[in-house]
C-alpha cells in the first residue's frame, strides 16, 4: 500500500481537505448557507456566513436571532431554543421559518439548531439555515414546456419574473428584442436589463407590485449588449403573498417613437424629467438597505407675480430659464425635473451630508443671482429661486423625503430679506 513520505502509518496522513486561514475569505463568497452561535439570551456571538449574510445585513454579531423573524414564526423558534437549552449536549432539531431581508421581502429558510452549549471550543446554541427556494420558483418541466409553447405562439415580447426580480422565463419575442438567447436571459435580475439611470424606476415597479396587485408601467433604456432599444415595459402581478406572486412583463419597443418616449417621461415645457419619473426615481433609490440620497427641491419665487404682469408666456419663459440654469449645476448622474407649475427637484444619489449642504449653497448661490432674459414685449425680465435639501433617513418613503425637502425650502425662503 503506497503511503505519505515520511509516515509508518496512516496516523499522521495530512489531511488535504481542511480549510486553510488563507483560503477562508476567499471561500465565503461561495457559501449556501449561514452558521450562527447564539448564547444563551438568544444574542449573536459569531457567524459563518457569506459577506452579507444570507440577509444581506453585513456584521450582525449582537443582533438578537429574533430581529429579523416573522412574528407568526417566533413561538416556534422560542420553542425549539428551550428545547435546545433543556436537552442534552448533541441535541438537534429544525423549523421552517421566514426572515425578513434587508431588500424588505420576507424568505423562507429551514433551521437547524444544535445544543452545543458545554463544548468548550463553541459553549452556544447553533443555528444553521438554508434559504428554501419559493414553491413560484421551483421548475416543473411540464409547466414549463406548456407555457413555453403556448406563450412562443404569440408575437408579444414577455418575460416572467420569480424571486428578486430575475427572470425566469422569456418568450421567443423577447429574446429577439432584447438580442439574447433566451439562456443567458433566464436567472438575470430584470434590472440588469437597462441601464443604470432607468433601474429606480424599473426596480420600483416590481417592488411595488410585490406588495400590490395591479399594473405598473415605466419606459427605460436597455443596455448596449441587451440592443440599445427604448422599451415601454408594462408589469403585471397576480395573488397577494409576495412570496409566491409571478410578475409578468410585456414589452413593447419605442426605439423609432422618440416622441412617445418623450412625453412618458419628460415635462412639455422644459424637457426636464416629468413629476412620474421624479417619483418612480427617487422610489427605486429608496429600495436600497442603505440608501445614500438627497433630494433638493427648487421654487421658483413669485411667478403669479411674473405672469400677471408680463404674461403667461414671458411665465413659461422664466419657468424654461431656470430649468436651464438648474441643468448647468447638477453633477452627472444627478436628475432634474419639474414637480409641478413653479416647483423643481434635483435627486442626488450618492450624496448626503456636508456635501449635501454645499451642493445646497451652490444651488442657492447660482440661482439667487437674478436669471435676466427678454420677454415676448420686449421688456426685461428678472427671476430669482429658493432652495432647500434634505437627505434620506432610515423609514423614509418618497413622500417623507420629498417633504423634508420642500420644507426646508420654505424656510430657506423665510430667511431671506
Amino acid at each position: 500500500m503506497d503511503e505519505w513520505p515520511g509516515r509508518r502509518d496512516g496516523s499522521d496522513a495530512p489531511d488535504r481537505g481542511l480549510v486553510g486561514a488563507e483560503h477562508l475569505d476567499a471561500m465565503l463568497p461561495f457559501l449556501t448557507e449561514a452558521i450562527y452561535i447564539h448564547d444563551r439570551n438568544g444574542d449573536l456571538k459569531a457567524r459563518l456566513s457569506p459577506p452579507m449574510g444570507l440577509l444581506g445585513y453585513g456584521s450582525e454579531v449582537g443582533t438578537n436571532v429574533f430581529a429579523h423573524m416573522h412574528p407568526d414564526d417566533v413561538p416556534r423558534s422560542l420553542q425549539i431554543g428551550a428545547e435546545a437549552q433543556s436537552a442534552q449536549l448533541g441535541w438537534t432539531g429544525e423549523a421552517e421559518i421566514r426572515l425578513r431581508h434587508a431588500d424588505g421581502t420576507w424568505r423562507r429558510f429551514l433551521l437547524r439548531i444544535h445544543n452545543r452549549f458545554g463544548d468548550p471550543a463553541i459553549d452556544g446554541m447553533v443555528a444553521v439555515i438554508r434559504e428554501i427556494p419559493a414553491a413560484g420558483d421551483r421548475p416543473d418541466p411540464e409547466v414549463e414546456t406548456e407555457l413555453s409553447a403556448i406563450v412562443d405562439d404569440l408575437p408579444t415580447a414577455y418575460l416572467a419574473l420569480g424571486q428578486q426580480g430575475r427572470i425566469r422565463f422569456a418568450s421567443e419575442a423577447a429574446s429577439d428584442l432584447l438580442a439574447s438567447s433566451r439562456e443567458d436571459l433566464v436567472g438575470l435580475p430584470i434590472t440588469e436589463l437597462v441601464v443604470d439611470a432607468d433601474q429606480p424606476v424599473v426596480r420600483a415597479a416590481y417592488a411595488t407590485l410585490l406588495h400590490t396587485t395591479g399594473a405598473r408601467t415605466v419606459v427605460a433604456t436597455t443596455r448596449t449588449r441587451f440592443g440599445g432599444r427604448v422599451l415601454e415595459a408594462e408589469f403585471h402581478t397576480r395573488g397577494t403573498d409576495s412570496q409566491h406572486k409571478i410578475v409578468t412583463v410585456v414589452m413593447v419597443d419605442h426605439t423609432e417613437e422618440p416622441e412617445l418616449v418623450r412625453m412618458a417621461t419628460r415635462d412639455a415645457l422644459t424637457g426636464l424629467a416629468n413629476r412620474t419619473k421624479v417619483l418612480g426615481t427617487i422610489s427605486g433609490l429608496l429600495l436600497d438597505p442603505d440608501p445614500v440620497l438627497s433630494v433638493v427641491y427648487i421654487d421658483l419665487d413669485d411667478l403669479k407675480g411674473i405672469n400677471d404682469a408680463h404674461g403667461h408666456e414671458t411665465g413659461d419663459l422664466a419657468l424654461i430659464a431656470v430649468a436651464d440654469r438648474l441643468q448647468d449645476l447638477v453633477r452627472p448622474g444627478d436628475l432634474v425635473g419639474r414637480m409641478s407649475g413653479d416647483e423643481f427637484v434635483i435627486v442626488c444619489p450618492g450624496l448626503g451630508g456636508s456635501a449635501l449642504r454645499h451642493f445646497v449653497q451652490r444651488v442657492g448661490e447660482a440661482t439667487t443671482r437674478p436669471i435676466e432674459f427678454r420677454g415676448p414685449d420686449g421688456s426685461h425680465v428678472a427671476v430669482t429661486v429658493s432652495a432647500g435639501g434634505a437627505t434620506a433617513a432610515p423609514g423614509d418613503s418618497t413622500t417623507t423625503l420629498l417633504r423634508a425637502a420642500d420644507e426646508a425650502m420654505f424656510a430657506a425662503k423665510h430667511r431671506r430679506p
